[in-house]
């Protein structure tokens, strides 16, 4: 006998139900609840689709991810993995190294908090290459402090900017 219950086993959902709340997720866009039901939700070899909206995908993938980490010194739960899938569109996240990540609100660059310090790291040490993608060189890391304004705050971790 399977280990799936009959709790366990996954319900057809009816094509048009599937768009109807998928399109409640994306806040009516049509298109896009289309598209996802689609090309993204959960569906047998047949085409029958088992995932009426993109949460029910989030929470899916989450259990995964949580099964999965499970096997590592300190394993991320299944609801940070949906936290971090269901990021609000006027959300994103920041990762530090060896850290967990932390949702903030979205900011236009130059409206962040730090983009001051941002902004002078990137003057001290940067150059355009060809194809236009921005790329940083720390050469003298260890004088770095040294050639920011001296209001910058030293405790910021800038591993992240590392090309």
């Amino acid at each position: 006998m399977s280990k799936a219950t009959k709790a366990d086993t996954p319900q057809k959902v009816n094509y048009n139900d599937a768009v109807a709340e998928s399109k409640k997720y994306f806040d009516g866009d049509d298109l896009a609840a289309t598209v996802w039901v689609s090309k993204y939700a959960l569906k047998d070899s047949f085409g029958n689709i088992y995932e009426k909206s993109p949460r029910e995908m989030h929470e899916r993938i989450a259990a995964e991810i949580e099964r999965i980490e499970r096997k590592y010194p300190s394993p991320m739960s299944k609801e940070e993995a949906f936290a971090l899938l269901e990021t609000p569109a006027d959300s994103w996240w920041y990762f530090e190294r060896g850290k967990r990540g932390v949702r903030d609100n979205a900011y236009r660059l130059e409206e962040h908090p730090e983009y001051p310090f941002l902004q002078a790291i990137c003057e001290c040490k940067h150059q355009i290459s060809q194809d236009g993608q921005f790329k940083l060189r720390f050469e003298e890391e260890a004088t770095l402090a040294n050639e920011c304004p001296t209001d910058a705050d030293p405790t910021i971790n800038t591993d992240f900017f590392a090309a």
